[in-house]
């Protein structure tokens, strides 16, 4: 991609080039004039006396070979900032593509959920329930969690452990899987949750991570994982704890 950039920019600064040089080939009687002329010109009018202070180490032969040398110049210069705004448009162009291309990457017998800071949260407007049943109205690359929720036999979340829950990105993944389920509710283990929209039921296999997590955070985090796993149907679940690995 990079290589195609530098190319189409060597073929603006030829363009450039031409452009600039095309008047001065073909307009053979035209006048050309800088504005260091007319600036000499009117101070000439002002003191007839008046010599300048400095002579130039070079002149053109005539004034159309200056025009050609100035005009030069000023594609040249031209060519590099427009060179220069192109690629980093191109390079800004190329992250974002990159990083909508990772939201999740998709093989034949997985799919990889990522944290490219688009996910949006759940609004809890419900329409995924109403209006779009089983689907989010949430355009970012996550509207269709719920659909592969549906398609899998295990799902693992690898998480860093906040305060005894999930991190705010794995958090807010969880919250957009509400279209997973129904709007209407059912007593399991004495407990009232929601009724899975699918039949399908997953293997859910949880990894925390963190540095110095004490009991009580652990605690915490398997009582949160063990509702979800309720409120998800799933088939079994299972919790662990990966200490002192950071972010």
């Amino acid at each position: 991609m990079e290589k195609n950039l530098w190319k189409k920019n060597f073929i603006l600064i030829i363009l450039v080039v031409v452009l600039a040089a095309f008047p001065l080939i073909f307009v053979a009687d035209g006048e050309f004039g800088g504005s260091d002329d007319q600036a000499e010109q009117l101070i000439t009018d002002i003191d007839s006396n008046y010599k300048p202070w400095f002579e130039s180490l070079w002149e053109p032969p005539s004034g159309e070979v200056e025009s050609l040398l100035f005009s030069l110049q000023a594609a040249i210069g031209a060519g590099i900032v427009c060179g220069y705004i192109g690629y980093l448009i191109g390079k800004n162009k190329g992250k974002k593509e990159s990083i909508n291309k990772k939201k999740i990457i998709a093989d034949e017998d997985m799919f990889i959920i990522c944290d490219n800071n688009k996910i949006k949260s759940c609004m809890g407007c419900f329409e995924c329930w109403i209006k779009t049943p089983g689907k989010c109205k949430i355009r970012d690359g996550y509207e269709n969690l719920a659909k592969l929720y549906s398609k899998s036999d295990k799902v693992v979340i690898i998480s860093q452990c906040v305060y005894g829950s999930y991190s705010p990105f794995v958090k807010n993944v969880l919250d957009r899987t509400i279209p997973y389920l129904l709007p209407f509710f059912k007593f399991k283990n004495k407990e009232m949750h929601h009724i899975a929209r699918n039949k399908t039921r997953f293997d859910l296999n949880v990894y925390f991570y963190g540095e110095n997590l004490t009991q009580s955070e652990k605690m915490a985090a398997k009582e949160i994982v063990k509702a979800n796993s309720v409120n998800l149907n799933t088939k079994n679940f299972k919790v662990s704890f990966l200490e002192d690995q950071g972010e």
